[in-house]
């Protein structure tokens, strides 16, 4: 494995696994704007910018670097911060339950931090310095959110391009879904891998905890798994970048009231589990000072290096 691809992961992915999802060319490159704002290049020369100025026409693009990233001439920063990659090293299964191509949805009960098999739970909380994108919901990538903003929260607030969706089921708002989830939820919750239909879902609970950028097609990035309590999805985590030997684990974020449960660690451990099988390592992203790095650690993840994010947007 040459762990070297990490030093510049969304470059590396849209240039080997995820050719087929990139827009660009040898400079910059970017995933389609259905899956998300997510961007590399190949390195921080005037000409791969001026690339990349083409790849996000009127909206913004978030960047990578393990340098700090100087603004060039033209743009415009929107957001910046520093994140952690972290690095999974042991090889072994970690998930309970192993999940193949043919797992059925099982039902689990709502387990405490107490009653996990590997031991204590770190309560998980979204990626708390919030990476919202204004202007995504469930059935339309331009439409405004509904999140307020409160003296705690950075929004990430860069608008979005917008681009077809494709065919799913009857959406719903973040706000709606946020109405309709006000009460703590105290029955078991159902296990299983999501699909397109779950989509509208998926939105609207990355809308309500902010993991981070989250479209209508992030899904087909690699395969999610999620933890219901009837119709509502409480739960989630999945894959987003591949680079040859890495995958990344991503979206993972569980509803307020459901929280405490240990669903974000079972989740996250069928995703590693998964990944282990295929023989690849798990890696990860999270903002520098995320509490939920406790978690990550206790599951064998640890950090690999530091790097700055920037969202740019082109001043024409």
């Amino acid at each position: 494995m040459n762990e070297s691809l990490l030093d510049n992961p969304i470059w590396n992915a849209l240039r080997t696994e995820q050719a087929g999802f990139a827009q660009g060319n040898d400079r910059a490159r970017r995933y389609s704007p259905d899956i998300g704002p997510l961007a590399g290049i190949h390195d921080h020369s005037e000409v791969s910018y001026d690339s990349l100025r083409f790849l996000a026409g009127d909206y913004p693009l978030v960047l990578f670097s393990l340098d700090p990233i100087r603004i060039p001439h033209g743009w415009n920063q929107v957001r910046d911060g520093k994140i952690v990659q972290m690095v999974r090293a042991g090889n072994g299964a970690t998930a309970t339950t192993p999940i193949k191509p043919d797992h059925k949805p099982f039902s689990i009960p709502g387990e405490s931090a107490t009653q996990l098999a590997s031991g204590p739970s770190t309560p998980v909380t979204p990626n708390h310095k919030p990476f919202s994108i204004p202007g995504e919901s469930a059935t339309q990538l331009a439409s405004s959110l509904s999140t307020p903003i409160t003296p705690n929260h950075k929004p990430f607030s860069i608008p979005v391009e917008s681009a077809p969706a494709p065919a799913l089921a009857p959406a719903i708002s973040s706000s709606a879904y946020a109405a309709a989830n006000h009460k703590p939820f105290a029955i078991p919750g159902e296990l299983r891998k999501l699909t397109a239909t779950d989509a509208p879902a998926m939105v609207a609970l990355a809308e309500l905890t902010e993991p981070g950028p989250f479209r209508l097609r992030t899904l087909a990035l690699g395969n999610f798994y999620g933890i219901f309590h009837g119709d509502q999805l409480v739960s989630m985590a999945g894959k987003r970048m591949h680079v040859p030997g890495y995958i990344e684990v991503s979206g993972v974020c569980t509803h307020p009231d459901a929280r405490g449960r240990g669903y974000a660690r079972r989740l996250m451990k069928i995703v590693m589990d998964e990944i282990e099988q295929a023989g690849c390592k798990p890696f990860l992203h999270a903002w520098a000072d995320n509490p939920a790095i406790a978690l990550y650690e206790s599951l064998g993840f640890s950090l690999r290096h530091q790097f700055h994010l920037a969202a740019l947007k082109h001043a024409n």
